[in-house]
């Protein structure tokens, strides 16, 4: 018999008013935060974050009524001292229950793989062991990443990870520092020092990235494309745009059409 394995497993999009969960558990749960932002005993979660429910412990979770989370989770059952002691292993206990992870592709190729409908029905033990040592090896793959990188260079990866798993919304630096719980400052003193910009600036610029991609698809109209990298304003978006590229949205449109690259 294995040491642990998953019973269940669920994709799940949250809604709005989704009634907070509050209950001692009888499973460890692991959580992985795809899209949205929630609350977990008070602490603010975004996509590309996640959680650990320990058994027998009480904890409090529910969606951002604005934003509400879409997250995957699996209840993972066995011998209770092997499954804390992976946990420790890579960080995760009761002190820091929380983490960042940054192989969302890999988890939604297993869920595309493993489930149906967003619910995964083990078929025996052996499978459920292998889904549930595949997630769980991510993590000490991660784990033994960031031993490689500085903590400063891992504050900086998970920055630019939050504003890119976010380019749609209104984000601030003040938002990426939070996700992270750091400083605005010491946030923008690194990731100066690692990415030769400010975060203000390298928000802007993947947002105009990303229009520029949108730009080339001509059912597109400007407000939606605006709408689409955090701006509720077309105008602002349009300012912004010819700031940065010289050109106005319609005319990098234009420009691109010219060249043959539109779709």
């Amino acid at each position: 018999m294995s040491d642990f394995y998953t019973d269940y497993a669920r994709l799940e999009k949250c809604t709005a008013d989704k009634d907070p969960v509050t209950c001692i558990h009888s499973k460890f749960g692991l959580h992985y935060i795809l899209s949205g932002k929630g609350y977990f005993d008070g602490k603010c979660l975004g996509a590309g974050q996640g959680f650990v429910c320990f058994k027998n412990e009480r904890y409090n979770y529910y969606p951002d009524p604005e934003d509400p989370w879409t997250y995957f989770w699996i209840g993972i059952v066995g011998d209770y001292e092997k499954i804390y002691e992976f946990f420790n292993s890579i960080g995760i206990n009761d002190n820091c229950s929380t983490f960042s992870f940054d192989w969302e592709e890999k988890l939604l190729k297993l869920i595309h793989d493993y489930f149906t409908d967003g619910i995964y029905i083990m078929e025996n033990e052996m499978h459920s062991e292998g889904l549930v040592k595949i997630i769980l090896s991510e993590h000490l793959n991660s784990k033994e990443n960031e031993s490689r990188m500085s903590r400063r260079e891992m504050h900086v990866k998970k920055a630019k990870q939050f504003i890119q798993n976010n380019i749609q919304n209104r984000i601030s630096a003040e938002d990426v520092a939070s996700s992270l719980f750091l400083s605005r400052a010491y946030l923008r003193n690194i990731f100066t020092e690692y990415v030769g910009i400010p975060p203000k600036k390298y928000i802007i610029d993947m947002k105009v990235e990303r229009a520029k991609e949108l730009l080339r698809i001509k059912r597109l109209s400007v407000t939606d494309i605006a709408n689409s990298v955090g701006y509720d304003d077309a105008l602002l978006f349009s300012r912004v745009f010819k700031i940065h590229t010289g050109l106005s949205p319609l005319g990098y449109r234009k420009s691109v059409v010219q060249s043959g690259e539109d779709e």
